[in-house]
């Protein structure tokens, strides 16, 4: 799920003229743990953040995907 988000941010983010190079796009995934028995450590929110500016160095060939995958914050609740 992480790596599909980071996919669709590397392809979106550039083209969010919107979002300034220096604002960020979170995405907030909700889980709903339906068998806590079993997964008592899942979370319940996931964020993932990026700076526009990181999609355009992407973008344009200045960071590799690696890099780009390196500077998206995530965080689990």
């Amino acid at each position: 799920m992480k790596d599909d988000i980071v996919d669709f941010m590397k392809e979106a983010l550039p083209g969010l003229s919107v979002i300034s190079p220096t604002e960020s796009l979170t995405v907030v995934v909700y889980v709903l743990n339906t068998n806590p028995v079993d997964l008592p450590d899942l979370p319940t929110q996931v964020l993932l953040a990026v700076t526009r500016q990181d999609a355009l160095d992407l973008s344009e060939g200045r960071i590799s995907s690696e890099s780009f995958r390196a500077r998206v914050r995530i965080t689990e609740y």
